[in-house]
Parts: structure tokens; sequence; C-alpha cells
């Protein structure tokens, strides 16, 4: 198993996205080795850095009030389902060490989600309404974050989300990805674990 080599510059799109499939193979392939205890420590080890480099390159090259490219988005999204059904297998084996770090990295609770417009724009004052899918997008565990506000201009709206049953997140915090007081759990935006849409002007 090969480390994983993110491009540094936002240009090489093409480069990252072959990566994050990269990796999402990576994840499924050890999730079934496991099982068998058919895996080393090293190799374990290698998935894992792997792992945090792909969720390094999702914190650090995401802007803040815009859309994500199609084709990036939907190399996060399968590799956000494999790292999910990971996460449970890790869970179920038996091994104290692997259950408690599924444990930790699968979250319920509430989370907050700020939409906006990232630039200024003549309809910036228009309410941005959220979108109900099974797309992976970010969330804070943070209910108020003023670094996000300072970057979105106009109307911005609030979603606050409970996570329950039969949902989880998955918490960044469990892979050492943290971003300032970010706090972030990737989760989509499910209509029924919406509790609360608020709209704050600028």
């Amino acid at each position: 198993m090969n480390k994983v080599n993110f491009p540094f510059w936002d240009d090489e799109v093409e480069k990252a996205i072959t990566e994050v499939y990269r990796v999402k193979s990576q994840i499924q392939s050890v999730g079934v080795r496991l099982k068998t205890n058919d895996i080393s420590d090293e190799e374990f080890s290698v998935l894992l850095n792997n792992v945090y480099e792909t969720l390094k390159y999702w914190t650090g090259h995401t802007y803040i009030g815009q859309h994500k490219k199609k084709d990036i988005q939907k190399a996060y999204q399968t590799f956000f389902e494999a790292l999910y059904d990971f996460l449970f297998v890790c869970r179920e084996l038996g091994n104290p060490v692997l259950k408690s770090f599924a444990d930790e990295a699968l979250y319920r609770g509430l989370l907050y989600r700020y939409l906006g417009y990232g630039f200024v724009e003549k309809n910036a004052d228009k309410r941005v309404e959220p979108q109900y899918n099974n797309i992976y997008v970010s969330w804070s565990k943070q209910p108020k974050n003023h670094y996000i506000e300072s970057k979105l201009y106009g109307t911005m709206t609030l979603l606050t989300c409970k996570i329950d049953e039969p949902y989880y997140g998955i918490d960044l915090e469990a892979f050492g990805v943290v971003r300032g007081q970010e706090a972030e759990v990737v989760f989509p935006t499910i209509k029924e674990t919406i509790t609360e849409v608020k709209y704050i002007r600028e």
C-alpha cells in the first residue's frame, strides 16, 4: 500500500481526485482484510495516514460560500461512504482499540452549518435555502463561528441539526484533522434531522 501525495495547488484538481479515489479503494480493501485479520500494523498505519491526508485536503481546499466542483464532490462522496462503512467494520470486529476509535469517530449530537455567499453579489440579501440530499458536507459542533460569519456576505442561513438514531456523522477530530475552532463533522443535510433554520442579516 502506497502513501498518497496530494497536490499543493488548487488547479491540480484531477490529481487530487485520483488520490481521493485511490484512498477510497484502500479503505474498502482494508475493511475486507480486517475481517480475516489479514492486515499488518504497517499497512494499517499507512491507511490511517492516507485517510488523514485526504481529510486534510478536504478541510484545506474548501472555500466558504463556494460550491465544490461536481467531480471533486463525487470523489469525496464515495470516500466518505467508504469511510463510514469502514468505521462500522472496526466497531464490530471485537477489537477494543478499533471499537474505541470507531466510537470516537462516529458522531451523534447537535451540529451547525452556515450557508451564504462567499462574494459580494447583487442578490446577496436573498436567502440561501438548504438543499436536502445524501451529499456529505461540513458541519461544526460549535454553535457560533465568527470566522465563518466574517467570510460570508448578505443574508446567512444557520442550520441546526440533531443526529440521532439511525444516523451518525463522521467526526474529523477523531482523525486529528482540526482547523481552528471548527470542530468539524461531515454529514448530509437530511431534512428530518434539521431542528432549526435561522436567517441572519449581515
